[in-house]
C-alpha cells in the first residue's frame, strides 16, 4: 500500500488498520507513506512486528522519523526498498550519521534502491561506512541535497566497491561533488548508469562531462541544470557518444547557447534556447 499525505489518519486508526491486517493473517509486503505527522513510534512498531517479510518501505517527510524510530527498523532484513527522506521536523534536520549506519548495517545486505534525500545533517560517512560495506545488491541511490557530502566521499563510495554497478544515481544539490568523483562513478557503474541527476552540482568541469558521454554507453536520462560547464561542446559530445540518451536537461545553464548541437528522432534537450523549443516535447 502506498499513501501520499495522509494526513487526517491518527496513531489510533494506524495500529487499528495494521492489527486489524495481522489478525487476518495477511501480511504487507510494502508500505510506503509520504507527508504524516502523525505516524509515531508506535505506529511504526506495529508495521514492523505485524510485518517482519516487509520488502519495500518508504517513510518519507514524517514528522515523527527521529533517530530513534531508525531502530525500530532494524528487523527488516528482507527489505529490497528503503526511502527515510527528509524525516523529522523541522524536516530533514533531525537524522545523524550514528543511526543511518547503523540502520543500513543491519538492514543493506539486500537493498536495491536506497532513498536518502533531503536529510540535511548526513555527511561522507553514510557513503564509507555504511553503503560501501552493508550495500553489494544496491541498483538506484538517491542523495538529493545532501550538503555535507564531500567530493572525497563520493569518490570513496565508487571506489573498490564491491557491487555490479548503479542503474540511478541521484547527486542533486549535492554541491561539493567535482570531476574525480564523477570519473570514479563512471569508472564503477558508467557500464550499468540509466539515470544520473547532476542538477546544481556546479563544480564539475566540461572535461568531466565528455569522459562521462564515453563512458556511460546505456545513459537514457540525465540532468546537468544549472552546471555551468555544460556547454554547446558538452551537449554536442553527449548526443554524438551516449547513443542510448534520450532526455538531457540543461536548464539554467548558461553556457548552451542558440548553437547548440541537436538530434531530433527520439531525443530531446530540454531547456534549449527558444529558437529550437519545439523540438524538446
Amino acid at each position: 500500500m502506498s499513501l501520499y499525505a495522509p494526513y487526517l489518519v491518527t496513531p489510533t486508526g494506524w495500529n487499528h488498520f495494521l492489527d486489524t491486517l495481522h489478525g487476518r493473517g495477511q501480511e504487507l509486503e510494502g508500505f510506503g507513506i509520504r507527508q504524516s505527522a502523525r505516524f509515531s513510534d508506535d505506529n511504526l512498531q506495529h508495521l514492523v512486528s505485524h510485518n517482519p517479510n516487509l520488502l519495500n518501505l518508504q517513510l518519507a517527510q514524517i514528522g515523527r522519523l527521529s533517530d530513534a524510530s531508525l531502530a525500530l527498523i532494524h528487523p527488516l532484513k528482507n527489505l529490497t526498498t528503503l526511502d527515510i527522506s527528509r524525516a523529522g521536523f523541522p524536516e530533514g534536520t533531525v537524522l545523524t550519521d550514528d543511526a543511518v549506519v547503523a540502520l543500513i548495517e543491519q538492514v543493506g545486505e539486500n537493498l536495491v534502491e536506497l532513498v536518502l534525500d533531503e536529510n540535511s545533517l548526513l555527511t561522507d560517512r553514510v557513503l564509507v561506512e555504511a553503503v560501501k560495506v552493508h550495500c553489494p545488491r544496491l541498483r538506484r541511490l538517491s542523495l538529493d541535497g545532501l550538503h555535507l557530502l564531500q567530493s572525497t566521499g563520493v569518490e570513496d563510495l565508487f571506489t573498490g566497491w564491491v557491487n555490479t554497478g548503479l542503474t540511478h544515481l541521484n547527486l542533486k544539490r549535492c554541491l561539493q561533488v567535482e570531476d574525480d568523483a564523477l570519473d570514479k562513478v563512471v569508472e564503477h557503474s558508467g557500464h550499468s548508469l540509466r539515470v544520473l541527476d547532476l542538477h546544481s552540482v556546479d563544480e564539475l568541469g566540461d572535461d568531466a562531462l565528455k569522459r562521462l558521454a564515453n563512458g556511460a554507453p546505456r545513459l537514457e536520462w540525465l540532468d546537468l541544470s544549472f552546471v555551468r560547464a555544460a556547454d554547446d561542446s558538452v551537449v554536442k559530445e553527449l548526443l554524438d557518444k551516449a547513443d542510448g540518451l534520450r532526455l538531457l536537461f540543461v536548464h539554467g545553464a548558461n553556457r548552451v547557447t542558440d548553437r547548440c548541437p541537436h538530434k531530433v528522432s527520439s531525443r530531446a534537450v530540454a531547456g534549449r534556447p527558444r529558437w529550437c523549443a519545439g523540438l524538446d516535447s
